[in-house]
């Protein structure tokens, strides 16, 4: 336990900053791509950016995380990810089946415009599933 709370204490003070100035309701953009949190415990990681989304309305999520499909997934099952417009998982080099799984996480964020997933296996079926929903999927690696 004392491992956790020692883990944690370099994310809480980005997520604290970032409540401060924002006030968690209306936190609509979260960037944490060019913050390195390998030194983080992945546990207090996952927790800490749970409770961030789980309450807040985000629009943008940009992750740059050393976080696993798994806690990705779990992070994008929080029931105020239904607002989100753009979802960047950058160096993401996920396979199709992973892919696959983060675009059926997703679907119940009815206002999603883009999903950009750098370096990532995209299928031509995955690209026509999200466009038939308005949905831009992308590989792109320069975002």
């Amino acid at each position: 336990m004392d491992e956790e709370i020692q883990g944690m204490s370099p994310l809480k003070a980005v997520v604290d900053g970032i409540v401060k100035s924002s006030g968690r309701a209306e936190l609509e953009h979260l960037d944490l791509s060019h913050y390195d949190t390998r030194r983080i415990l992945p546990i207090a990681q996952e927790r800490l950016l749970q409770s961030l989304v789980a309450s807040t309305s985000l629009k943008n999520l940009r992750l740059n995380l050393s976080m696993t499909v798994d806690q990705v997934l779990s992070l994008l099952k929080s029931p105020n990810i239904f607002r989100l417009r753009h979802f960047t998982l950058r160096r993401s080099n996920c396979e199709s089946t992973e892919v696959d799984a983060i675009l059926d996480t997703l679907q119940h964020a009815v206002e999603l415009q883009t999903i950009t997933l750098p370096k990532a296996n995209i299928t031509e079926e995955q690209i026509r599933r999200m466009k038939e929903r308005g949905i831009t999927l992308s590989n792109n690696k320069f975002c």
